[in-house]
């Protein structure tokens, strides 16, 4: 096989997963049978899982070379992320939920989020309860949590009182969570987004179940509607 061929291949496999990409070299040179098994490997479906290892893999790049806007790869990867989440099974069920993606407003995030927001609950991220992706700060990982909303508790309590009250509020919320121990999902207060920053620490001590997904290692799409079903059925609680 030519490298030209390769290479196309190479692409064509990184617009659906990087992880995939990485294999493309190593068995393209076993023939036509090889590129065969490669080519199967692509109808596996990884829009969501895609999605999600793009902005892990370019958002640390465009956080620190690029000017923020919503015209931006990053910004366009967000808002298809937005619309596959809103047509997934999941979500499309749940007349009441809304799928919401932000990388900052006016600055990059230091960490960047997809919110499932359910209205009976709350509108907004600022508080209540919700499930969300939140993007270590190193972009090493993603979480899929089940956490607080940190704004309002922490603006009307002061940061150290109000991260006592959601650290001491996830611990009581978990009793009602538990079934997601059986998903995979951690129940502590152990999560490590790799920030330094304030608002990031207070994610932390909000967070009241989660499950991390590596860089280049984040599942098919069935399993992570599998684990956003599991927590969203959590928060239907």
């Amino acid at each position: 096989m030519g490298l030209r061929a390769v290479r196309q291949i190479g692409f064509l496999c990184l617009t659906a997963s990087p992880r995939l990409a990485l294999h493309a070299l190593r068995i393209a040179s076993s023939g036509s049978h090889g590129v065969l098994r490669l080519l199967m490997g692509v109808g596996v479906s990884r829009a969501l899982a895609g999605g999600l290892e793009l902005l892990l893999a370019r958002y640390g790049d465009a956080r620190t070379h690029e000017k923020y806007g919503k015209n931006t790869e990053i910004g366009r990867a967000g808002a298809r992320l937005e619309g596959e989440f809103a047509r997934s099974q999941p979500v499309a069920k749940r007349l009441t939920l809304r799928v919401e993606f932000s990388a900052g407003k006016g600055n990059w995030a230091g960490i960047p989020w997809i919110a499932f927001l359910d209205r009976r609950e709350t509108a907004t991220t600022r508080s209540g309860v919700y499930c969300v992706y939140l993007f270590r700060e190193d972009m090493s990982g993603v979480y899929l949590t089940f956490m607080q909303g940190v704004t309002e508790a922490t603006g009307s309590r002061g940061r150290k009182e109000g991260r006592r009250y959601l650290r001491e509020n996830a611990g009581e919320l978990r009793s009602k969570a538990a079934s997601l121990a059986a998903s995979g999902f951690s129940l502590d207060d152990d999560i490590d987004l790799r920030t330094d920053t304030s608002l990031g620490r207070d994610y932390e001590h909000s967070t009241i179940a989660y499950k991390f997904y590596a860089r280049d290692e984040v599942p098919d799409d069935e399993v992570l509607l599998q684990d956003l079903e599991a927590c969203l059925s959590a928060y239907d609680g």
